[in-house]
């Protein structure tokens, strides 16, 4: 290989790393910001419950007059063993009361979802109760474990495909 080659080599090595330097900060720039709404244009019994969840991992949250539906998944560097991380749904449970007790009307019914994601295998604690329970129990009408009893609780895990 001459001089020139090398030259010209080398110059389209540097025009090739430029391109890509550029297509990496294009990509994380895009990447960056997620197109959701900001949270004051959301219902103010939806915008407290966000707010209350949303430091306990990525939160969703769909209210309207039947059905309140509020997943959380939870960080990977902050999740507990499996069999424990069923518990985040009491802690779901204790805000979803809280923010009833502000003057939100109970919906008919209240699904709360823990997702636990893995490298392999998502795991996924699902409770659903009646609006009118949780009430009953955020306000002292209802004990724990008759909230607990007439409750539907279950669990399942997917796996990523290999």
């Amino acid at each position: 290989m001459n001089r020139r080659q090398k030259i010209v080599l080398g110059a389209l090595a540097l025009i090739d790393l430029l391109v890509i330097t550029v297509l990496l900060i294009t990509v994380m720039r895009a990447t960056q910001y997620e197109a959701v709404a900001p949270i004051s244009y959301l219902p103010p019994c939806t915008r407290r419950l966000l707010t209350r969840v949303e430091p306990l991992g990525q939160a969703q949250v769909a209210w309207d007059v039947e059905t309140l539906y509020v997943a959380l998944t939870l960080p990977r560097e902050a999740q507990p063993p499996a069999t424990e991380a069923a518990q985040y749904l009491w802690e779901l449970l204790d805000v979803v009361g809280e923010t009833l007790q502000t003057g939100c009307e109970p919906p008919q019914t209240i699904t709360l979802q823990i997702i636990v994601p893995g490298t392999l295998t998502t795991t996924y604690h699902t409770a659903q109760l009646s609006g009118a329970d949780v009430w009953a129990w955020a306000t002292g009408e209802l004990s724990t474990e008759a909230l607990t009893a007439q409750g539907r609780y279950h669990e399942f895990s997917t796996t990523a495909p290999q």
